[in-house]
């Protein structure tokens, strides 16, 4: 299994969101913005997007949650130009064929292509929700309302979502 990790700088964040297609930086924004996992992101229906506030049962875990996705001003003129005249009924992800969603391979080969063209690495669609954990730790300094917001079972799993592979290593070292 490949480690990815977050993007924590900023720069780099920024440089790798600026070079995805539309689609996938659509994909981005709701995965840094809310931590959910690739596959709940791209069974997402239109509709849901451009109400910006819904009801989501997790596939992996099976638990409800309630989702907002508070936008800034750029990334609301990104959404409605990508949603923009689509079927609301339609999964806001389609593929080559529109009554089914994209990919999470696709999605993984799109983010893998972009990160290593900008020399990034360890980059994978579980990068938005590791760059989301890292943020919300950094905002609420709170694992166990991380741990709640992601569904973790247990906090060690959360605090490996805080920190890059890299990081861990070193505090394991250092015990």
């Amino acid at each position: 299994m490949q480690k990815v990790n977050a993007i924590s700088d900023i720069s780099s964040r920024n440089k790798f969101f600026s070079k995805l297609p539309l689609k996938y930086k659509i994909i981005w924004i709701i995965g840094i913005k809310t931590g959910l996992r690739i596959s709940d992101i791209l069974n997402l229906r239109v509709e849901e997007l451009v109400m910006r506030y819904f009801e989501l049962k997790e596939q992996k875990t099976g638990k409800t949650r309630v989702i907002e996705l508070k936008l800034s001003k750029s990334e609301l003129k990104l959404f409605k130009s990508y949603l923009y005249n689509r079927d609301p009924k339609s999964y806001a992800f389609s593929g080559k064929r529109f009554d089914k969603p994209l990919s999470r391979v696709q999605v993984y080969r799109v983010f893998k292509a972009v990160a290593e063209r900008n020399g990034i690495k360890g980059i994978g669609t579980h990068t938005m929700r590791k760059t989301f954990a890292r943020d919300h730790f950094k905002e609420h300094r709170s694992i166990s309302e991380l741990q709640e917001v992601l569904n973790h079972k247990f906090a060690s799993t959360t605090v490996g979502y805080i920190f890059n592979w890299e990081e861990l290593e070193q505090i394991e070292m250092d015990l």
